[in-house]
């Protein structure tokens, strides 16, 4: 019987992504489930989203003020070197 390429290559993907995330040292996202109510399920779904989305733009907003901070911290190290120096 013939492997789907999930089962096939899944492990392999897997390990490909886990890589990935650890070389630029980025964090697993959390996985939440989704329950569709009978009611209003299209507001509900959108609302998930929306939150989801805001979430997801505040985790890279404070990626990039990390990065922003760090560039600082780097700039001002290099110029104190510097005169020290001279």
């Amino acid at each position: 019987m013939e492997q789907k390429g999930v089962e096939r290559y899944g492990l392999e993907i897997l390990g490909i992504i886990r890589k990935y995330m650890a070389e630029n040292q980025l964090e697993r996202p959390e996985i939440t489930d989704m329950l569709i109510s009978s009611g209003n399920s299209d507001d509900t779904v959108r609302q998930r989203k929306t939150k989801l989305q805001k979430e997801a733009e505040k985790q890279e907003k404070e990626a990039e003020k990390e990065k922003r901070r760090r560039r600082r911290k780097i700039r001002s190290w290099l110029a104190m070197k510097c005169s020290v120096r001279e």
